[in-house]
Formats: structure tokens, C-alpha cells, sequence
């Protein structure tokens, strides 16, 4: 008869568990860490800029000037201007491009283009909008998107992209102070005094109203270039004989000439 095989038990030494327990729990703390550095360092590859509650002006590293409207924001790489001019809009932002053959220069909103070479014009393109609108002030711009051939704008001309319909579109007769608010250069033509108001409200975000219904009815043609509000106000009144003062948040254009200064600061 054979003798039985005596099983034995093999015990680790504490020692040894403890180092191992040690190792383990080091292998994990380290992983996190360079997850978290990695994360850290990706993130800082991305510049973003913001505006909340006024227009923010912000000048990129091959000298092309972006104006962003309130409630606005771009990204893009710090690399830009390296291996391309990407960028990312989110909100409304009027771009001064400066020219360069190689390298055009492209703005992304959600899924919509605008690809230019240099040029002057705007992007419209706030999230929960149904429409995103291209005004062209100087060059040609093509506004397209990933799956769908655009349209080619010139000097002057609006295209508007339809997100329910995916239909890109040009605007007859396009407001050229569509960028004041960037330019601060207003043109208006036989324009009624309510428009002008409405114009001036979204560019200097502020509150014009009237004091009676009639007033809205005035006309006016006039041009400003980047003069502030209380002097065009002041014009305004002059010109039209009527009396514009300042409320609390904002002012009441009323009528009649006042005796006194119409606009105080």
C-alpha cells in the first residue's frame, strides 16, 4: 500500500500580503492619477473665451480679431494658426480675418461651416435657434456643412442655414446693422424711429421705449460711426424735434423738445 500524500497548507507571510496589498492599492492611486493629469493637460490644449453681459473683444495669435456678443463663446486650439484656423462659435461673434492663402480659416456651430480665406462678417448661431445666419461685410465666405454643399456669399449678402429643414437660403434685403453691435457703425435710411431704437437696444444692450405710439411712426436717415449712445440719442432728438431721457434702465423717448438737457449721464 502506497502511503496517503499529506496535503499541507502554504501560508503567505504578512509581511508579504501587507507589500502586496500596498502595491495594489499604489498601481491604482497612480493609474487615477495620470487619468486625471491626462485629462488635465487635454483640457489645457483648449482656449476658451467667453462673453457674459457686454461685448468681448479678443485678438488670435495670426492678428485676426474676434468680437463676441453677450451670452457668446469660441474655442479652439492653442496651436492655432500652426496646422490650421479652426475655431468654435457658440452664440453670435463678428470676425475680422486676416487673409492668408494657405491657410483659410473655418468657424464651427453645432454642425454648420463657414470657411474664408479673409474677410469681414458675422455668425449668428445661438444653441436652441432654429435658423443660423451669415452676414458677409467684406470678402466671400463659403457657408456649408459636413454632409451638405453650401452656398457661396459675397460682400453684402446674408445666408441663413434652416436646422429643421437643413436648407441653406440667401436674405433679400439683409439688415446691414447686423454687426453693429461689433462695429458700433449704424446706417439708416428713411428707417422708422422704432427700428432705430430696437437697432440701438441690441448694440448698446440697453432698454429704449416710447412714451406714446405715434413716435414709433418717425423716420429719420442718419449715419453713426462709433459714437456713444448718448450723443446719437442727443442727434436723434435734435433732428426730429423730440425729447429722449434717461430712466433708470435705460430711456423714454417722448415728445416734445425738453428746455433742458435732454440726456444727462
Amino acid at each position: 500500500m502506497q502511503p496517503k500524500a499529506k496535503a499541507t497548507a502554504f501560508r503567505i507571510p504578512i509581511w508579504l500580503r501587507v507589500a502586496a496589498v500596498i502595491l495594489i492599492v499604489f498601481g491604482i492611486s497612480f493609474a487615477i492619477y495620470k487619468l486625471q493629469t491626462t485629462k488635465q493637460l487635454v483640457e489645457s490644449e483648449i482656449i476658451a473665451v467667453l462673453s457674459e453681459e457686454g461685448v468681448v473683444d479678443h485678438r488670435l495669435t495670426d492678428s485676426t480679431t474676434v468680437a463676441l456678443n453677450v451670452h457668446s463663446k469660441i474655442t479652439y486650439h492653442k496651436d492655432y494658426g500652426v496646422k490650421n484656423r479652426n475655431l468654435k462659435l457658440e452664440g453670435e461673434a463678428f470676425f475680422e480675418v486676416k487673409h492668408m492663402d494657405d491657410m483659410p480659416f473655418i468657424v464651427e456651430a453645432e454642425d454648420i461651416m463657414v470657411q474664408v480665406l479673409g474677410t469681414a462678417f458675422n455668425v449668428k448661431a445661438f444653441e436652441g435657434d432654429t435658423i443660423v445666419e451669415v452676414y458677409v461685410r467684406t470678402g466671400e465666405v463659403y457657408f456649408f456643412t459636413s454632409d451638405l454643399d453650401g452656398i457661396f456669399l459675397m460682400s453684402g449678402e446674408m445666408g441663413v442655414f434652416n436646422k429643421n429643414t437643413r436648407t441653406f437660403s440667401r436674405v433679400a434685403k439683409p439688415d446691414i446693422n447686423v454687426a453693429a453691435y461689433a462695429t458700433k457703425m449704424f446706417v439708416f435710411q428713411n428707417a422708422l424711429l422704432l427700428d432705430v431704437a430696437n437697432q440701438l437696444s441690441k448694440a448698446y444692450h440697453t432698454h429704449i421705449r416710447f412714451e406714446s405710439e405715434d413716435l414709433k411712426e418717425l423716420s429719420i436717415s442718419v449715419n453713426f460711426e462709433n459714437e456713444e449712445l448718448d450723443l446719437i440719442l442727443d442727434i436723434i432728438a435734435e433732428t426730429l424735434g423730440i425729447s429722449i431721457t434717461r430712466e433708470v434702465d435705460g430711456f423714454v423717448i417722448q415728445s416734445g423738445k425738453s428746455n433742458s438737457e435732454a440726456i444727462e449721464p
